[in-house]
């Protein structure tokens, strides 16, 4: 009869030790998953910080860009104020001195501030004051 209890013993402790394996085996398995599910967290933090970044470079680049072409009109803007006063003050001395105006023709200096005018430059802008 010890014999029968010998064995229910060792039964009972090949089945704690097959529990307390089974046991240890969930917790590694647990750590693991929860590493993996850590570092996927980390990885889309990551990637969102990137895709921040990334925005927010675009966004400065936009403003830069915005900025130069403002600058460019601006002075574009200036240069064709500067041209048509120009080419106001040429008119109205031409008018001045060239009294047959009303004859509808032009002679040379007429023809040329004409095709200046035209053209968007003035042999003069850069020498009168607007």
């Amino acid at each position: 009869m010890l014999k029968k209890y010998i064995v229910w013993v060792e039964v009972i402790l090949l089945a704690i030790a097959l529990l307390a394996a089974y046991m240890f085996g969930c917790h590694v398995t647990g750590q693991a998953a929860r590493a993996d599910k850590n570092t996927a967290v980390i990885a889309q933090k990551d990637a969102d910080l990137i895709e921040q970044r990334r925005q927010i470079k675009q966004t400065q680049d936009n403003a830069a860009l915005a900025q130069a072409e403002a600058v460019a009109n601006a002075t574009a803007h200036q240069k064709t104020t500067i041209e048509y006063r120009t080419i106001t003050q040429q008119v109205t001395k031409y008018v001045a001195t060239h009294p047959d105006v009303a004859a509808c023709t032009l002679d040379d200096d007429g023809l040329r501030i004409w095709r200046e005018a035209n053209a968007g430059r003035s042999s003069t802008a850069g020498s009168s004051q607007p």
